[in-house]
């Protein structure tokens, strides 16, 4: 491992930093290249976050990850559709640090209760399987039908 970089793991794994003021936790919706991911807010609203290039080829996120951010204001982004900088990602014993400091929003809670609580999948009729239409469909006649064909 390089030791130009190598900060880097080490700091998103082993530090525990707090949103403040300037910070707020969202959540990955999808990736929209190499460097730029569409986010969501606590209220709702969606939005481009930059993907620092400290992160790159170093920390992936994934949709549904948790992330801190900071938003950034100015004159200077008026054209710009990346409203936010990704500061932290967020790994479970983070989560756990934020949610017992009391910081953690109360919307990303009603999101994982509703994942655990989603019905089960795993039950599909037959009307509802693949169908491949790339292979030809073998039909097999019964053993009845071939006797009847015989006499």
């Amino acid at each position: 491992m390089s030791k130009a970089r190598k900060h880097v793991a080490l700091n998103t794994l082993n530090n525990f930093p707090e949103p403040d003021a300037d910070n707020v936790v969202v959540q990955v919706v999808e990736s929209r290249g190499t460097n730029q991911l569409l986010v969501k807010f606590p209220s709702g609203d969606t939005t481009l976050a930059l993907v620092p290039s400290k992160f790159l080829k170093k920390i992936w996120m994934k949709r549904g990850d948790y992330v801190l951010v900071r938003p950034v204001h100015g004159d200077d982004n008026r054209n710009s559709k990346v409203l936010a900088v990704i500061e932290h990602v967020l790994y479970k014993e983070q989560i756990k640090h934020i949610k017992s400091a009391g910081l953690w929003p109360a919307e990303f809670d009603d999101v994982k209760q509703a994942e655990k609580t989603k019905p089960d999948d795993s039950y599909l009729p037959d009307d509802d399987l693949f169908v491949n239409n790339n292979r030809a469909n073998c039909y097999l006649q019964d053993s009845e039908e071939e006797e009847e064909e015989e006499e």
